[in-house]
């Protein structure tokens, strides 16, 4: 399950993570939220850049090794210590160890990835829905090695934005998206913003992931869709189908759950009032801002997809 952060990703992973035989495995791959993840990303940047063919990292390819089943093995008390010394490191020395020219790792964050663990599932888990957020420069690669069904989650940019804004998703220095950028440059022609104002940000990274995940979409006719907008009109249709779609069962007690969570919440939370989360960025962005953002998101390819139109009022 792949798409940018706050697409609906994990509402879809989640999802189909709890029908019979399946678990949900949350970012494997995540630098910024455990030790592992950051062990495996040191040096690459804010997103691996990996074709089919190319070796990867031996760290980074045990990661998913683990991801989709191969054992793990540790000591007792291992992962303990390791996401302990991980935990006290700041977003400084995170984003230190993930720069490509120069990563510098302090001394905790060194044990740490020493002693890390990859994330994993219970051995003899039947379906393996495992989420990331940081694949879209090395989904070939992915596909390539370990062959999963692949669910790409596409979203409305500036619902994307909006969300991205609201949760407060941190800019990373210069000097850990200097790859990803010039990549970015590269296949679309639009450079990152030269300011680090979080409007222009947002829709810049979010212009460089949807439209690279389209064009997956697009290159890999046996890819699923899973379309923001198509599963809040209707969850329970919409997920049924998709499930169908990918080979996992799916049963009444997951159509009542689909039910269930249509209500309130917001965050990091998985329900949601469905109905209001399409075009959600009128209410949350302002003119001027939402203006901005689509300013820069009509540059990218994904601008064919979506009406980007900002009403004088919101």
């Amino acid at each position: 399950m792949v798409g940018p952060g706050r697409s609906g990703t994990s509402w879809v992973a989640a999802t189909l993570g709890s029908t019979p035989g399946a678990a949900f495995l949350l970012e494997p791959d995540n630098p910024g939220r455990f030790a592992y993840a950051l062990h495996a990303a040191v040096g690459l940047g804010s997103a691996p850049i990996l074709a089919p063919g190319d070796d990867g990292p031996p760290a980074l390819r045990r990661l998913w090794d683990a991801a989709f089943g191969a054992p793990v093995r540790y000591a007792p008390g291992q992962h303990r210590l390791a996401t302990r010394l991980y935990d006290r490191a700041g977003q400084e020395e995170r984003w230190r160890a993930q720069q490509v020219d120069d990563p510098r790792l302090s001394v905790r964050l060194r044990v740490s990835g020493a002693l890390a663990v990859p994330r994993n599932l219970p051995v003899g888990t039947r379906h393996r829905v495992v989420k990331s957020i940081r694949s879209h420069y090395m989904l070939g690669w992915l596909t390539e090695n370990w062959d999963p069904s692949v669910v790409v989650c596409l979203r409305h940019p500036l619902d994307v934005v909006a969300s991205r804004l609201e949760m407060g998703y941190p800019i990373p220095p210069r000097t850990a998206t200097r790859a990803t950028s010039a990549e970015a440059g590269h296949r679309f022609g639009v450079e990152v913003p030269p300011s680090d104002d979080p409007v222009e940000f947002a829709a810049w990274s979010v212009g460089v992931q949807l439209s690279v995940y389209d064009e997956e979409l697009a290159a890999n006719p046996e890819y699923h869709l899973a379309d923001h907008e198509a599963l809040c009109r209707d969850p329970v249709g919409g997920f049924r189908t998709l499930a169908a779609d990918v080979g996992l069962e799916w049963t009444v007690d997951d159509e009542a759950r689909i039910v269930a969570s249509n209500r309130p919440g917001s965050g990091y939370a998985l329900h949601r009032v469905a109905s209001d989360l399409p075009d959600a960025w009128r209410r949350r962005l302002s003119v001027d801002d939402a203006r901005r953002a689509a300013g820069i998101v009509s540059r990218f390819p994904i601008a064919a997809r979506y009406d980007l139109e900002v009403p004088s009022r919101q």
